[in-house]
């Protein structure tokens, strides 16, 4: 009889999960297809500007630490999916830190996490009015003797445009935004390739084999483009079917280092040690297909704005509860 009952798995009808079962639900309504779109949107962006950069700086064999950065990260996405298993109360990152070392390691998460998010975005305003102050350096606007430069009026233009986007609160409908970042990313890709054979830069600059001494540059910029698991528990939470959740983060990864893995080697054959720190300052501007690559690049910007503030958590009070060992 006892043995029976341990078999019986542990419910927890308020948040709708049985812990302990494939097929546990929860409160969620986003589709396996729609975390597809988050889950990439959440780690495919400001990194597809900067990875070209740092293939030139580590050279091909830093390619190496690119798949086991991958690896990690992708690891790490697994072990937050555990701590949500194990306890069905915790719904964000701050959550996990409160359980694992108590308030104030929940406010120092907060401090880091968010400080962190909201840098990003203002990093990202600013790459816009330098991005689109390149493709139109006369742009400004005199308002008798006061003269508004182009890159600030930019800032303004592009956060009054994302403002409509920050009142989406259900990641079921932000999951059609997200989809057309990723569409845009291969979009952009393709645009790349082709500013190669039809605007007469080609394939031709071969790189180095290994630079050592800027192998740390590299390095932290791989990293970067696997900086999305803050916006991982939301994601999670946001499923109708939790178990399929794996298959998101495996999705979302393979599709992620694959267009980053192809953006960096196709940059690098075609500008090779001179590759920018952003690939779209080494786009010439004056061709139709690098402005569409630069536009959906800066269009991109924006999508992840969203998902990062939007989700910064609030800090309610949550019972401690102590988690096993994963």
């Amino acid at each position: 009889m006892a043995n029976d009952e341990l078999r019986i798995p542990l419910q927890t009808p308020t948040i709708g999960r049985i812990i302990g079962s494939p097929s546990f639900l929860t409160t969620g309504s986003s589709s396996f297809l729609k975390a597809c779109f988050n889950g990439t949107n959440a780690f495919l962006g400001i990194g597809l500007l900067t990875v070209p950069y740092a293939l030139a700086s580590g050279g091909w064999l830093s390619l190496i630490l690119f798949f086991l950065i991958t690896i990690m990260t992708f690891y790490t996405c697994i072990l937050l999916k555990r701590c949500m298993e194990v306890d069905p109360s915790i719904t964000s990152y701050h959550d996990i830190a409160e359980r694992a070392f108590g308030k104030n390691g929940r406010i120092i998460a907060m401090i880091i996490t968010n400080s962190e998010l909201y840098l990003f975005d203002v990093g990202l305003l600013i790459l816009e009015g330098e991005n689109l102050h390149k493709m139109f350096p006369e742009f400004m606007i005199k308002l008798g003797d006061l003269t508004v430069d182009g890159r600030q009026l930019f800032i303004l233009i592009t956060a009054l445009i994302i403002f409509p986007s920050m009142l989406l609160i259900d990641l079921s409908l932000l999951s059609y935004v997200s989809a057309t970042g990723v569409f845009s990313c291969l979009i952009i890709l393709f645009s790349i390739l082709c500013v190669g054979p039809f605007n007469g830069v080609g394939f031709h600059e071969k790189g180095r084999l290994l630079n050592v001494k800027s192998l740390p540059t590299a390095v932290s910029l791989y990293i970067v483009c696997f900086s999305g698991h803050s916006i991982i528990p939301f994601i999670y939470t946001s499923m109708r079917k939790t178990y399929q959740f794996n298959k998101v983060l495996l999705f979302s990864f393979i599709v992620t280092a694959l267009t980053y893995l192809a953006t960096a080697m196709v940059c690098y054959r075609m500008y090779g040690d001179n590759v920018e720190s952003q690939i779209t300052l080494n786009l010439p501007t004056s061709k139709v297909l690098s402005k569409v690559a630069i536009l959906l690049v800066l269009k991109n910007k924006a999508i992840p704005h969203r998902l990062d503030v939007g989700f910064a958590p609030p800090f309610p009070p949550i019972k401690r509860t102590p988690l096993p060992l994963l």
